[in-house]
């Protein structure tokens, strides 16, 4: 066997064990992951004031691989938060883009992010996510305000009175965390108004 033969075969070795170890996944376990969010976590019973509810600050990453602090590093003094939770949920999230993006090019200080919010998981399978994603978002704009969180969802569910993961979450929130405005699932023309009109009580003016 030669020398290049047989770093190919450690090599084969090692993705065998670390893939049998769990460090990384098959896409029978992705689909199982997947399967598990999608029945959600237990439905929050308790009601917070809307004005006790703050996003956690959560380190994550943009689809460049730049790190990201939510919401420390959002650049708007409000920001339009597009929470995701299983791959079907891009389907609502697409709904609310072309609109939320026509709002964000005509008021200042207003900027949208896509938040894919998962489960804690180890190095491997987050660069495996990661990766996935990166191949499948090839807009500039997008690439650097969609921002992936690996993280504790019991505990973001409790921070952001979420009653279950069944559908995105859709939030207002401004530099200091603070939910301003909230609304959940696909786009309509009523959530819409409501969003702008908060935007103007928010004295966020039109761009000239």
């Amino acid at each position: 066997m030669t020398g290049s033969k047989a770093l190919l075969a450690v090599a084969a070795c090692l993705v065998v064990a670390v893939v049998a170890s769990g460090c990384i996944w098959t896409h029978e376990q992705m689909r199982v992951y997947w399967d598990e969010v999608e029945e959600g976590l237990a439905e929050s019973e308790e009601e917070i004031p809307m004005t006790a509810i703050r996003f956690p600050e959560v380190a994550g990453r943009d689809i460049d691989g730049n790190d990201f602090v939510v919401p420390t590093d959002f650049a708007g003094n409000l920001n339009l938060v597009l929470m995701a939770f299983t791959r079907e949920h891009q389907y609502d999230v697409n709904t609310w883009l072309p609109h939320a993006r026509e709002l964000e090019s005509s008021r200042q200080g207003f900027r949208v992010y896509e938040v894919p919010t998962l489960w804690e998981m180890n190095w491997f399978q987050r660069r495996q996510l990661d990766f996935w994603m990166s191949t499948g978002i090839q807009d500039p704009l997008a690439r650097a305000t969609t921002i992936t969180l690996y993280t504790d969802l019991q505990a973001m569910q409790a921070a952001l009175a979420i009653p279950d993961f069944d559908t995105i979450q859709v939030l207002l929130v401004d530099r200091d965390g603070l939910v301003v405005w909230r609304s959940e699932g696909t786009f309509s023309k009523a959530k819409f108004e409501d969003l702008t009109a908060t935007l103007i009580h928010a004295h966020l003016t039109e761009s000239v």
